[in-house]
């Protein structure tokens, strides 16, 4: 049974968990550990047990590699679509898609349920809708948070938030630096986050890098290919893209 107003999403996450832990037993005691070594700060700013489950879940589904390197959402997409329904495996994509950054607040509905969030880093601005979501924030608050497509075309919160006011340290140093790359001082920003928004669509090009390995190790019968020389090499090569 489905718990009301539940979203879809933690059901879909507790079958990829289930997952995981049916092929790989040990794998979330050994993300536990890693989390709790490197995950200190998040660790502290968590300010109840479910804050701190959250948080890690996140970090797990999204950000945690499995063997082949893969996320637990990786993973599940790649190798066990056929356990999913389209739906789900349009909510999987979706969540290959978030969009990690510093936010500023400009909008929130009466309700507190939809919330307009303009991106500091290139004043991208995203609707958010939420369900249940308990917090103060307000109007022209800055918050770190990732966000995930929806169905409807906006977005969700993933994770939890983290709120800074304009006058702390870390909004300081972030503010200037989008100050500086308004002049056109080209300084890389002081809070980049690795792979942020360079791929429009992280889950396609993911399918297609692994449609490529499997087609490479269906024509050559392995993933490993050993040639004389770089010109045997070449040959094979030309051979495959032709094929």
């Amino acid at each position: 049974m489905v718990k009301a107003n539940r979203p879809l999403e933690v059901d879909l996450e507790n079958k990829i968990v289930r997952l995981v832990m049916k092929e790989m037993p040990y794998e979330l005691k050994k993300a536990h550990r890693e989390y709790d070594i490197a995950y200190t700060r998040e660790i502290e700013m968590a300010s109840t047990e479910e804050d701190r489950i959250r948080g890690f879940f996140t970090w797990f589904m999204l950000k945690y590699t499995l063997k082949e390197e893969l996320t637990p959402y990786e993973w599940s997409l790649l190798h066990w679509k056929r356990r999913f329904s389209e739906q789900e495996i349009t909510m999987i994509r979706n969540a290959l898609n978030y969009i990690e950054s510093f936010f500023e607040i400009e909008k929130i509905s009466e309700d507190k349920k939809e919330y307009l969030l303009k991106d500091v880093c290139d004043s991208a601005q995203y609707t958010v809708q939420t369900i249940d979501l308990t917090s103060d924030l307000k109007r022209g608050d800055m918050v770190q948070t990732m966000l995930v497509p929806r169905f409807a075309g906006d977005y969700f919160f993933k994770g939890n938030i983290a709120s800074y006011t304009k006058t702390s340290k870390i909004m300081k140093q972030l503010l200037k630096w989008k100050e500086k790359a308004g002049k056109g001082k080209h300084e890389p920003s002081p809070f980049a986050i690795p792979g942020r928004k360079e791929i429009k669509d992280k889950s396609k090009l993911l399918e297609a890098q692994y449609e490529m390995v499997e087609t490479f190790k269906k024509y050559f019968g392995a993933s490993i290919v050993e040639c004389m020389n770089s010109a045997n090499l070449v040959k094979k090569l030309e051979a495959f893209y032709e094929w």
